[in-house]
């Protein structure tokens, strides 16, 4: 009885240290499972936050290559436009050069009809004629050309009358000149005698003293003074300064001759030389 009981006991420790063995197994076994089911949970995170990225990422190329696209189209759009815009421009430049064309042909016409009847009336060489009045405003040919015209045609007796008559206007007239060099200085003749010496001025009233001491200089003159303005390639602001000088001047030269003298000045644009 004594052995059985031994046995018994011993197999009863067995039995537990079996049950003791098999539940750490169970508890083993549990914790990789757990550990497995977070890994995969895991796993499967980072690849769905990965897809949600590639998405994103897609639908940004996507919407970038629309806007480039629609860009790429815009420019193509505003290239063809600007393309269109030179070709009219070239048109406009052939029509315009042209028109230039045309009128440079014309207006060296009106020269060489001038030059003909100025010399065919008082015998000045043509090259003389179209060099002063080759950049003379066209109005200004066409008034002399006609002007001359009419002179060609009147009978030789009137012409010489005529002749006379503008002698004869210069006992009782002077002619001053004034004319603005191309470096904008300006000289000033007020008898056959002067130098025209040339100077420079910087305001209107500069120029009316100098003019005013200068006639002052020459004495009283004639009944009649006529002032004639021309220019070379002058500036307008220039031009602009000298023509009130000149009327400031004209004021001040009746009032010092007590208003006894008729003063005019004219403008009569561009000369090459004075």
């Amino acid at each position: 009885m004594l052995v059985r009981r031994r046995m018994i006991l011993q197999l009863t420790s067995l039995v537990d240290l079996l049950f003791i063995v098999m539940f750490l197994q169970y508890m083993e076994l549990r914790d990789s499972a757990t550990r497995q089911v977070r890994a995969e949970a895991a796993r499967r995170h980072v690849a769905e936050t990965a897809r949600s990225d590639a998405n994103r990422l897609k639908e940004s190329a996507l919407a970038n290559t629309s806007s480039m696209i629609q860009r790429l189209q815009s420019l193509q759009a505003q290239n063809q436009d600007l393309e269109d815009k030179l070709t009219e421009a070239r048109k406009q430049l052939a029509v315009a050069a042209v028109e230039q064309q045309s009128e440079e042909k014309r207006s060296f016409a009106e020269l060489q009809s001038i030059a003909a009847v100025v010399k065919d009336m008082l015998g000045v060489p043509p090259d003389a004629i179209t060099a002063v009045l080759s950049k003379a405003p066209e109005a200004e040919r066409l008034k002399l050309h006609e002007r001359l015209e009419e002179m060609k045609k009147l009978p030789p007796a009137q012409l010489v009358q005529h002749l006379r008559q503008t002698a004869e206007l210069k006992k009782y007239c002077e002619i001053w000149e004034v004319y603005i060099h191309s470096d904008n200085s300006i000289s000033v003749k007020i008898a056959a005698n002067d130098s025209g010496d040339r100077f420079f001025v910087r305001i209107a009233d500069e120029f009316a003293n100098r003019l005013v001491a200068s006639a002052k200089e020459h004495g009283e003159p004639k009944s009649l003074v006529i002032i004639c303005l021309t220019w070379g390639d002058a500036d307008l602001t220039s031009r602009e300064r000298v023509t009130q000088g000149l009327k400031s001047a004209v004021i001040a030269l009746k009032s010092e001759w007590g208003g006894t003298k008729r003063i005019e000045f004219a403008k009569l644009g561009y000369s090459e030389m004075p």
